[in-house]
């Protein structure tokens, strides 16, 4: 039986099944497009106490102090009313298997108001890198010996932002699986995740 390709394609119930696929995917690219573009570093900086201002009234709490940086990835929006969380996933004995229990880590400050965008341009340029942050764990904790404590457990921070323009809201998670993922060092400035080793 022949078909007649013409009628088929330009009835419609064709152009309004096409209509609604090309509206969709163009719905789903602008909540891709317009949602916050969160970058977090994959690895803890740890520094001595030794080099901050404030190493006498820390020196009985921990050797060193933990942080970790956080981007606005994107060059056209900023983000608005970020938060963030951190927890050491502990593993824990159940019936046929293991659960893991959570345990909150604090941190020196858990939101931050806005985050700029990345400038378009940023070869040779030395301001302040205003679409960076770098957030820091409160010194009440120690994740390497908590690691240790801890056997089999890692670390995961979560951060909520929410694009200045759309307001829409996206949550960015990054897990930090094993002591390895804690370097000696800080963050370079900028654009970067690196960290320069002690």
């Amino acid at each position: 039986m022949d078909i007649d390709w013409y009628k088929f394609f330009y009835n419609d119930y064709m152009v309004e099944l096409f209509g609604g696929l090309i509206f969709s995917c163009f719905t789903l690219f602008m909540i891709w497009f317009l949602r916050p573009k969160m970058g977090i570093a994959p690895n803890i900086a740890s520094r001595p106490i030794s080099d901050f201002n404030h190493a006498e009234e820390l020196k009985n709490k921990l050797d060193n102090v933990y942080s970790i940086k956080i981007m606005n990835n994107s060059r056209i929006f900023k983000v608005l009313d970020l938060k963030f969380e951190m927890s050491i996933l502990i593993p824990e004995s159940s019936p046929k298997g293991q659960n893991y229990g959570i345990k909150k880590i604090n941190l020196k400050s858990d939101r931050m108001w806005s985050l700029e965008r990345k400038p378009l341009f940023t070869k040779g340029k030395t301001e302040k890198a205003n679409y960076a942050l770098i957030i820091t764990v409160d010194h009440s904790h120690d994740l390497i010996e908590l690691l240790k404590k801890y056997g089999g457990s890692y670390y995961e921070l979560k951060v909520i932002a929410k694009n200045n323009f759309s307001g829409i809201t996206t949550i960015k998670t990054e897990p930090f699986t094993d002591p390895t993922s804690i370097e000696k060092g800080r963050y370079y400035f900028g654009n970067t995740f690196e960290i320069k080793k002690c």
